[in-house]
Formats: C-alpha cells, structure tokens, sequence
C-alpha cells in the first residue's frame, strides 16, 4: 500500500503482492486515517480482508486509528523501513509501475480507469494477468474478445509458481551484481556506528 501525489491530487494504491492486481483511489487532498480507511473498506469489501499489508511509515498509514481498524477487521499491518525499500523490491517495482501509469494517462488526458482495466489485463511474467490469477477470468474491456477468452478458467498454479521463481531468481541476480561481500577484520576496539544513516 502506498500514497502516492501527482498534481496536487493524491492516490491510495495497493497491489495484492500474488497476483500483481492493483486498485486505485482517490483521495483528493483529504489524507486522514478516516478517509484512508473508508477507501480500504471499499477495496476489501470487494476482495476479502488481506492477512498483511506492508507500507511506508507515514503518518497517516500507521496512526492509531488505523491501527485500530486493523484489529477490528483482523489484519497486520507492516510499515517497512525506510532506509531499507528493496527488502519489498517486487511490490515497491509494481507500484512504481503503477505511478509511470498514472501520470502517463493523466499528461495524455487519457481515460484512467480504461488504462487500469488494460493493466489489469497485462500478463505478468510472461504468464496470466492479473485478474486471471485472481479471478480465474480476463476481464471484458474495449479491445475485440471471444468468448472463449471470456470464459472463467482456472490457471496452472505449477506454471505461474515457476514463472513467479524464475523472476524473483532474475531480480535476486541483477540486484546481487551489485553487491560485494564486504571484508573481514579482526576487531581490536570497539566501534560505533548510527543508528540510522546521515543521523551523526
């Protein structure tokens, strides 16, 4: 889940971390937990209550009002680090995915929930789309479809599972070129760090 502000209008966004699928909504400038909690009712009345939800530590994602509404609808929520974003890197990249979107439709002035539905019907991972592993069903929108693509059917979980490795496997590579392993040394005194970066 995330916040995101294009324009002076802001957006909750989440993307259910299995299939990739996203909503969107409005918040207009109304950044309360009341509201930001009316709009999580609208999406998991739609969905089912999810057992987590990870997002940053802003103040109106983790303030006690929403905590209370995570105990009262029964689900965790988890803020990740800040200094830390990659430790999510798959939804953090979904998201950033989405954001490109939405202000590729609003510069074009381009209809945004037409473009969501064509999100939604993108296949990932060379794979489904999101609404088929969600769903089990591509969802009709304004391109032309048979209706045997209509048609509910469900997926081969073996192949997506593998396809969904396969890109957590490239990912984990790219990232990990990177990457060194650092030193050893034998420590004769003691050491201090901070505790957070940039914080001495």
């Amino acid at each position: 889940m995330d916040i995101y502000e294009l324009y002076e209008e802001h957006y909750l966004i989440l993307v259910d971390y299995y299939s990739k699928y996203l909503e969107v909504m409005s918040l207009s400038k109304n950044l309360t937990s009341k509201n930001i909690i009316d709009k999580l009712k609208s999406i998991f009345a739609r969905h089912g209550v999810p057992n987590i939800v990870i997002c940053d530590s802003g103040t109106q994602l983790i303030s006690q009002e929403i905590i209370s509404f995570t105990h009262k609808w029964n689900f965790e929520i988890k803020p990740s680090s800040p200094h830390n974003q990659q430790c999510n890197g798959m939804a953090e990249r979904t998201i950033g995915t989405i954001k490109k979107l939405l202000k590729k439709t609003i510069d074009d002035k381009e209809d945004i929930h037409l473009a969501l539905l064509a999100y939604r019907n993108t296949p990932v991972y060379n794979s489904y789309t999101p609404s088929q592993i969600l769903m089990s069903r591509i969802l009709r929108d304004n391109m032309p479809r048979t209706k045997e693509q209509l048609t509910p059917q469900l997926i081969n979980k073996e192949r997506y599972h593998l396809k969904l490795k396969e890109a957590r496997d490239k990912q984990k590579f790219y990232y990990d070129r990177h990457t060194t392993n650092r030193p050893e040394f034998e420590i004769k005194e003691k050491i201090y760090y901070p505790e957070k970066p940039g914080s001495i």
